[in-house]
């Protein structure tokens, strides 16, 4: 479900870390797509997002500021929510969350929070 950049193929959600300060007006501005420490989540397993993990990215940050996600994207999470989703995956322990809590974890130190940018 989960792959790293050089595994992604056809349609997938990128979770991308966010690696400036923006202000909120700013937030969705100038966002590129692959980026190589990006980790990916395969379309053919939207099911199983939608069953284990929407929970955990249903609050965030949106571009019409309604606070809804949308498997469009873009949605931005900031260090705080990122730390509680690292939180909640480690309790919950669904399928496959390694993957999700080591790209949480291992964070880089630039990290302001990250994307989850639609297909």
């Amino acid at each position: 479900m989960f792959l790293p950049f050089e595994e992604r193929r056809g349609d997938t959600y990128e979770l991308q870390y966010c690696r400036e300060k923006k202000s909120e007006d700013k937030l969705f501005v100038s966002l590129q797509f692959w980026k190589e420490d990006s980790l990916y989540i395969d379309s053919d397993d939207v099911e199983i997002f939608d069953e284990f993990y929407y929970k955990y990215f249903e609050k965030c940050q949106s571009p019409d500021k309604s606070g809804n996600f949308s498997p469009y994207g873009p949605n931005y999470y900031d260090k705080v929510r990122m730390e509680e989703i690292l939180e909640e995956v480690k309790k919950d322990a669904p399928p496959e969350g390694n993957a999700l809590i080591y790209w949480l974890s291992h964070k880089p130190i630039d990290c302001e929070g990250f994307y989850f940018l639609g297909i």
